[in-house]
């Protein structure tokens, strides 16, 4: 995107809103947070954790990250893979195999770590591959609802054009402890010990800015009924080919409260290949699938995605429903 592009894209007027008073950016101001849709250049308040951060201003606090990152390398057993080039901890117990690559630490190494997980010995949950993301070519494209035409936004966009949220988040796969739960009767997933659970800190830009750049209706009118679709490139190779996709409700990824992130940093580096890099999602409060890694799409639409894993896993179903009732009776969709 070339510099006059991204200042149009920046200076965005939305219906019923000044966008270019919500997206433009004063590079002279230390501090910028966007309130009821609209930048404010007030000093914020630093007593409470709803204020944004913007690049240059030094916030009275620090979050640990440990006593230290454990040194990564390549491992043999991923020779042979399309993940050979990946660098990753010996000590990661490898659930489902060689490939695809899925995780956790051994439990005693995440207490001598403390509250911070080291992102090396953070869990992990892959489909397929890990793709290979360059930070000076990856795009990502937001579509959809009142966004007028696909806006594609650089790296370096998301990065500098918004301001820069960091908060510190509790991941979990939805199958965490499934050993257990395979002990007694099988289910459909592999066996997730307990520590299938990491907390990291994370940074990024809020997705409500984004979208609001980009001239979504971001009213309590706006949101009625509507869905916002993510897009990752990881490959389902047991799926023909398409890519893990999911999506959240609306109103829940533009809540000021949600704090939902395009985020590009983990633990004060750039996202590891396994965590998503160079942008994923992460969504507060939620469970690890909603939180698509290797971002490249946003679309705001009336339809939930219809991504296999947002339609048939990662749901709540009743207590007397199992997998295979689910299936044949239609209960995933249904939840």
């Amino acid at each position: 995107m070339s510099e006059s592009e991204t200042a149009g894209v920046l200076s965005h007027e939305s219906a019923g809103d000044s966008g270019t008073e919500a997206c433009r950016r004063d590079p002279g101001r230390l501090w910028q947070r966007v309130e009821g849709g609209r930048m404010s250049s007030e000093r914020p308040d630093l007593t409470t954790t709803r204020s944004v951060m913007a690049d240059g201003y030094d916030p009275p606090f620090v979050i640990p990250l440990g006593p230290g990152e454990v040194p990564l390398a390549l491992d043999g057993r991923d020779a042979g893979t399309p993940d050979e080039w990946v660098a990753r901890h010996s000590d990661l117990i490898r659930l489902t195999g060689r490939h695809p690559f899925n995780s956790e630490s051994p439990l005693p190494r995440l207490l001598r770590y403390g509250f911070i997980t080291p992102s090396s010995l953070h869990y992990v949950r892959n489909h397929g591959h890990v793709p290979r993301g360059e930070w000076d070519t990856w795009r990502i494209e937001i579509r959809g609802g009142a966004v007028s035409s696909p806006t594609f936004l650089t790296m370096d966009d998301i990065a500098t054009k918004f301001p820069p949220r960091t908060l510190p988040v509790t991941l979990v796969c939805a199958g965490n402890r499934r050993k257990e739960a395979n002990m007694v009767k099988q289910t459909i997933g592999f066996n997730w010990g307990a520590a299938g659970l990491s907390t990291a800190v994370w940074k990024g830009a809020r997705l409500r800015d984004v979208l609001n750049c980009c001239g979504a209706d971001l009213s309590t009118e706006g949101a009625a009924g509507r869905h916002v679709r993510f897009e990752g490139a990881e490959l389902l190779p047991e799926d023909g080919g398409t890519t893990y996709g999911t999506s959240l409700k609306f109103h829940v990824a533009i809540d000021e409260a949600s704090d939902v992130l395009l985020a590009y940093e983990m633990n004060g580096e750039k996202l590891p290949p396994d965590h998503g890099y160079p942008l994923r999602l992460i969504v507060p409060g939620h469970i690890g699938g909603r939180m698509v890694k290797w971002l490249r799409r946003v679309e705001v639409s009336e339809k939930e995605s219809s991504n296999y894993y947002h339609l048939h896993d990662n749901k709540v179903l009743p207590t007397h429903v199992d997998a295979g009732r689910a299936k044949s009776e239609g209960e995933w969709l249904r939840a």
